[in-house]
């Protein structure tokens, strides 16, 4: 019976040791399997660094070469995907191993030492960040970027040590101010911000809002210090912890991997556990004009590269051929709108939308759109000015059924998310809206991935709608209208 107690109780003890570590750290344990591996490094990531350049090159499949890197990443949050942010044990060069491996923080939890094998993996040094990954992707639009190591390839380039290694050495404490002042340093690196809060206008919003999102479909929160520094957390979609988080009004402490994107400092938590507000919040000083420039780049989401998209929504989608595009509208076919000649991208033949309509009207419906499967938006570019009326873009469910995109105020391009609900469910439209894109091009994306639209090729797939003028709203157009098409490419990193 004496024995019987004793291994109940070391039983107890072992399993509430194992409960709080696992409580203290927040991050799943190696797994217990672990062995000791075979791979003896011999190269660093800091070496690799040095001879790679923007170009994608492939390192010899003939040598062995050996580099270990610190994990410090995690996806568990789902604000990384396919992909293990490390560090140099000494130096702390941080790198990004692209990987096809689902829920990797059950694998290689952050703390993990890991050592890969370089031989006929492929490296760039871009943007700021050493790549590493399995192959060359190739967008449709030719680009080439740094593919994920394949899943079968993973347990024989990736070997892992199996002791943690405390990520307190790894986690540096900065000010804002430091941060900013000494991004350079600390791009891909993790970091502990002090003393911050989010920005006042946010609190009670969730740190992730499909409709607040900037053009590769982030959610950019801002974050302040008391002496009106910022940055911006990004949160996606593929986001599990954040999605339902309320913005709360304490300040406190904020732990993340720092980057940038378009000059703009973004930081990106792992999991929840990440964020520790439990002081008093402080009232910000004055945002200096760095900042100001930073903040007008959110509220006017621009990073999007102004050029046709990929493949034609339907014959004559680009207005080059002017019967072909009339020979696939429905009846009664195009109001208002007009062939614009030489007006179009790159003084091609666009479609004009002029003058001052006295109703609201169809300007034209397309109907029998075959759907690539790969699509991930419907994006057309767009010129000129529109008062105080804009334009308001049906897309079809195949019951007939269509949610909007309502354009409204427009200045510079944009992704216009969708209504919440179809027009069955209540009204969807909003014309007003003043567009002026001070005579330069911009490009609007409507993203498909959260809507179900209509992919039969049978039925009305896609309308564009203008607004009449009212007793105390004008309407005046002079807006050209180019390049219909799909995008095929992903909206987010």
């Amino acid at each position: 019976m004496h024995m019987l107690q004793k291994t109940i109780i070391t039983l107890s003890f072992t399993a509430l040791l194992l409960l709080g570590c696992a409580k203290n750290d927040n991050f799943s344990l190696p797994t217990l399997d672990c062995v000791t591996p075979t791979f003896e490094p011999n190269t660093t990531l800091e070496q690799l660094k040095l001879q790679a350049d923007a170009t994608i090159q492939q390192y010899p499949s003939q040598t062995n070469d050996i580099l270990t890197g610190v994990v410090i990443s995690s996806d568990q949050g789902g604000n990384f995907y396919n992909k293990l942010h490390l560090v140099d044990e000494i130096t702390q060069v941080p790198a990004v191993l692209n990987l096809e491996m689902g829920a990797s923080f059950t694998a290689f939890p952050p703390g993990t030492k890991i050592a890969i094998a370089l031989r006929g993996l492929y490296y760039s040094y871009a943007f700021d960040k050493l790549n590493i990954g399995g192959g060359i992707y190739t967008s449709s639009a030719g680009k080439k970027y740094i593919g994920s190591l394949a899943k079968n390839a993973i347990n024989t380039t990736i070997q892992k040590y199996c002791e943690p290694l405390n990520l307190d050495a790894y986690t540096t404490k900065l000010s804002l101010a430091t941060l900013k002042q000494e991004i350079e340093t600390y791009t891909g690196r993790l970091v502990l911000l002090e003393n911050v809060q989010f920005d006042r206008k946010l609190v009670g919003k969730t740190l992730y809002d499909p409709k607040e999102v900037d053009a590769q479909g982030y959610t950019l929160r801002k974050i302040v210090d008391q002496k009106g520094n910022s940055l911006y957390i990004r949160t996606g979609k593929l986001t599990k912890d954040f999605a339902d988080y309320v913005i709360p009004a304490q300040s406190g402490t904020i732990i993340g991997i720092a980057d940038v994107f378009s000059k703009q400092i973004q930081f990106y938590p792992r999991v929840l556990e990440d964020f520790n507000f439990d002081q008093s919040p402080f009232e910000a000083g004055t945002t200096d004009s760095e900042d100001t420039e930073e903040e007008e780049d959110v509220e006017e989401p621009v990073h999007i590269v102004v050029e046709p998209g990929q493949s034609l929504v339907f014959p004559g989608a680009d207005f080059e051929n002017w019967e072909q595009f009339l020979g696939v509208l429905k009846r009664p076919g195009l109001k208002f709108a007009t062939q614009a000649i030489e007006e179009g991208w790159n003084n091609s033949t666009g479609l004009a939308f002029r003058g001052s309509p006295t109703k609201t009207e169809n300007a034209f419906t397309i109907t029998q759109v075959q759907v690539p499967s790969n699509a991930t938006a419907i994006s057309f570019l767009l010129k000129g000015t529109a008062n105080a009326k804009s334009l308001s873009i049906y897309l079809y469910q195949a019951d007939g059924a269509y949610v909007a995109f309502n354009l409204e105020h427009l200045t510079t391009s944009k992704i216009v998310q969708p209504t919440s609900f179809t027009n069955q469910q209540g009204n969807v439209n909003k014309y007003k809206g003043i567009i002026d894109t001070q005579g330069e091009w911009i490009k609007i994306i409507l993203p498909l991935q959260d809507v179900r639209y209509n992919t039969t090729g049978e039925g009305d797939f896609l309308t564009f709608r203008f607004g009449g003028k009212t007793a105390t709203i004008p309407s005046d157009y002079n807006l050209i209208l180019d390049e219909i098409r799909f995008e095929e490419e992903p909206l987010s990193e």
